[in-house]
Parts: C-alpha cells; sequence; structure tokens
C-alpha cells in the first residue's frame, strides 16, 4: 500500500514539474523581503522523493537487497543530476541515514571515512584557505579566468571569520606572499583590491614551459603555507577548521621530495588542491595527483585552455573524464564549502488566523 503512494507520489511530482502551473521560486528566494508562501523547487521536490523512498526500503527491512535499494535512493538524493542545489538539512538527514545502512565490508570503511568528512561540515565553522598563484600564463585571459574564479568564488565566498592567504609565483623568484594569511574581516576592501590588481606577466622564461631545469618553487611555497596553518591552529585561533592550500601552477617540473615527506606525516588534516594550467606531461600529472592524494579530500585538476571543453585530470587516461571548465570550477568551489542545516522558511511572514 505505501509502496503504491510513493509510486503516486513520484508521478504526481514529474507531472507538476512539467506542467504549466509549476513555478520554481527562485525570483522569491532570492528576494528576502518577499511575502506569503514559499514554491517548492524541483530540487527540493526530488531530493525528498528520494529521500523518502530510500527512508521506505531501509524501514523496510534488513535483507540484503531492500539496503542496496534503500542506499540507492540516498545517494540519488545527492548525486541525480537533475538536482542542481541540495538543500542542506535534508542533506545531513541522508548522510545521517547512510551511515547506518547495510553495506557491502569492501566499501564500508571507505564510504564512512566520506561520510564523516561531510558531516564534519555541518559543525565546523570556520575555514582556513591558502591560494597559491603562478603569475606568468600564456596569455592575458588564463590569468583574468584563474583570478575572476579566485577572487568571486573562493575570496568572496569566504566568512568574515574565515582566513584568507594568497601566494604568488613567478619562475626565477622566490614565492612572494601578496597576502598574508589572515582573517577575511579584516582590512576586506584592500584585500579585494589588491586581488583585482594582481598583475599579470607578460614576459615569460623558457623554465616556464618545463623544457628546462627543476624548479623548486611550488615546493617552497607549499612548505611555507603548510607551516602557518599548523602555526595558525597552534595558536588557538581555529577550533576543529577545514584548512585547505589551492595551488594553480603551470607545466614547469617541480621539485617535490620534501613536500611529500612532510605531507605523508600530514597530523594537522590540510587539504591540498593543485590545478594545473595546460600541463601536457602526463608524468608531471601523476606526480601531482600522487601529491594531493596524500591530503583527506586533495585531488589535482588540469585545464586546457586551448579547447573549448576543458578536462578533470582524475584518471589520465580515462576519456570520459572530459568536463566543462565551469563545472570543474564549480566543484572546486562546493569542496571547500561548509553546510548549514536552517530549514528554509516556506512561510515569510507571520499570520494571524484569530
Amino acid at each position: 500500500m505505501l509502496q503504491q503512494s510513493l509510486r503516486k507520489a513520484w508521478a504526481e511530482i514529474f507531472d507538476y514539474i512539467q506542467s504549466d502551473s509549476y513555478e520554481d521560486g527562485e525570483q522569491q528566494m532570492n528576494n528576502k523581503a518577499a511575502k506569503g508562501l514559499w514554491y517548492f523547487t524541483d530540487d527540493i521536490l526530488l531530493q525528498y522523493a528520494f529521500y523518502l523512498t530510500g527512508l521506505f526500503f531501509q524501514l523496510r527491512g534488513s535483507f540484503g537487497e531492500t539496503q542496496m535499494k534503500s542506499r540507492f535512493y540516498y545517494l540519488q538524493s545527492l548525486q541525480c543530476l537533475q538536482i542542481k542545489y541540495l538543500e542542506h538539512r535534508l542533506l545531513k538527514k541522508v548522510l545521517k541515514r547512510l551511515s547506518i545502512v547495510k553495506q557491502m565490508p569492501m566499501i564500508r570503511n571507505q564510504q564512512s571515512l566520506g561520510l564523516q568528512r561531510l558531516l564534519q561540515k555541518f559543525y565546523v565553522k570556520q575555514r582556513c584557505v591558502h591560494v597559491i598563484m603562478e603569475l606568468c600564463n600564456k596569455d592575458p585571459s588564463t590569468h583574468d579566468t584563474i583570478l575572476s574564479f579566485i577572487k568571486k568564488n573562493i575570496f568572496e565566498q569566504l566568512y568574515d571569520t574565515d582566513y584568507f592567504g594568497l601566494t604568488t609565483l613567478r619562475s626565477g623568484k622566490q614565492p612572494f606572499a601578496y597576502l598574508p594569511l589572515d582573517q577575511k574581516q579584516q582590512s576586506t576592501k584592500m584585500k579585494r583590491k589588491q586581488i583585482t590588481e594582481l598583475n599579470y606577466i607578460t614576459s615569460c622564461s623558457s623554465s616556464m614551459t618545463g623544457e628546462e631545469e627543476v624548479s623548486s618553487d611550488l615546493e617552497m611555497a607549499l612548505s611555507i603555507c603548510a607551516e602557518q596553518l599548523r602555526q595558525a591552529g597552534h595558536k588557538g585561533r581555529f577550533e576543529g577548521p577545514l584548512k585547505w592550500i589551492i595551488a594553480f601552477v603551470g607545466p614547469q617540473w617541480q621539485e617535490l621530495r620534501e613536500i611529500y615527506s612532510e605531507l605523508e606525516s600530514n597530523k594537522e588534516n590540510i587539504n591540498l588542491i593543485i590545478i594545473g594550467i595546460e600541463i601536457k606531461d602526463p608524468e608531471l600529472c601523476l606526480r601531482y595527483r600522487e601529491l594531493t592524494h596524500l591530503t583527506p579530500e586533495g585531488y589535482f585538476v588540469n585545464l586546457s585552455f586551448n579547447q573549448v571543453d576543458y578536462f578533470f585530470e582524475e584518471n589520465i587516461n580515462d576519456a570520459m573524464a572530459q568536463q566543462n571548465y565551469v563545472e570543474i570550477l564549480a566543484r572546486i568551489e562546493a569542496t571547500i564549502q561548509l553546510f548549514y542545516s536552517k530549514r528554509q522558511p516556506f512561510i515569510a511572514e507571520q499570520i494571524d488566523f484569530n
């Protein structure tokens, strides 16, 4: 009986979303002064439908097949391509439910660790993000794209109590602390202006093409940034923060032996994301990938500005890994975000029924 009701609910949801009477309420949700009843968006409707279906199979019994179906629908509420925006309160419920769904032993530990990392983002209220940016690129548009992402999708998305730092790299020069690691709310306007005015270097030396000597600039910058994050934590400025180093690097070969050893003994849970800019050498991509995987949530991304589509270098030999650059940068932004589980108000004004 209940299963028939679920099927009916699914049919009614799809009929409503595809009908002319559907209202997504996007303008109303973006308008804080909006009054009256709030519309349920298709994202929320689909997310709840997947969640309730997963809950049905989970409560139905402890058999292997029903538990697998429960896990499938819970994961679909998070991964379905038709859902663009997740409601964080429901996301938290799904993660907690997934943690108690019976699963195969071979994936239990790995998935449990991933769930814990996602759940901690509901409880940790502070981030520390240190960006490393190589200034010398092939053309100004590449520089502008990267700089725009740093400003709009990283700096502007941080909360006032979060910490931000920016270190620049230039061939033949020592890493320069352009913006020392500091709380965002300290001189926010000045920092915003400095990021905007960060100059593009037009003359690249031949070593920037990766054809000559190996550089140690990146290793030095990573070591300095990691040490600053450790000192910040020891000073008590953070209580369970999420710490990120995000590095934009070119095709030049980099010496990485010392930073390998340093990250292998990483006790501060510092995460490293490396964004390569048109790196053509598969071996260098593999070295960056291995380095980032020494951190809990790190990964390597390689962007090609010679093509319409950019590609995500998680697997060098995987042709299916090609994605649009907007999706890749959006993934990076999502990776470093925190979650808040406050319920969205569906009634935006107090109504007196007397």
